[in-house]
């Protein structure tokens, strides 16, 4: 089961959310009567999606700060699925532009950049390495 949502619905409500072995540790100031039934509906799924979501931190510092700050967590939480839809070749809803990617060759779904290039390096939606440039129509 995909808690994505819950856990972002969890950090939109200003909750912080954390695994502590089969434990769960909340912020209790802010939970209510349904977020709580929601949460023990869902604890198992909810401990293996924090320990999955914390390999994607970059250390354990880095988790603590992450699941300390709800805001930070919820855009965590959108990255990471982001990162999990591409990696299953799917196009992510906010890919809205297009551009064209000098390595695949290709026009490809990107984010809107608000500009007619992007010029760093990114990760062509095909899994190609790529510099993107140009929107195409």
């Amino acid at each position: 089961m995909n808690v994505l949502p819950l856990l972002s619905e969890i950090a939109s409500r200003g909750v912080c959310i954390r695994a502590n072995g089969v434990h769960l540790v909340v912020s209790p100031d802010k939970l209510t009567y349904s977020l709580i039934t929601k949460i023990q509906d869902n604890k198992p799924a909810l401990i293996r999606s924090l320990e999955r979501l914390r390999q994607y931190a970059d250390g354990d510092d880095d988790w603590q700060e992450v699941v300390s700050d709800p805001a930070q967590f919820e855009a965590f939480i959108s990255s990471v699925a982001t990162f999990e839809q591409r990696q299953r070749g799917e196009i992510p809803a906010h890919y809205t532009a297009t551009v064209y990617c000098q390595t695949c060759n290709k026009s490809v779904p990107h984010f809107s950049v608000g500009a007619d290039s992007v010029k760093e390096r990114d990760w062509c939606i095909n899994g190609q390495p790529a510099e993107v440039t140009g929107r195409t129509p």
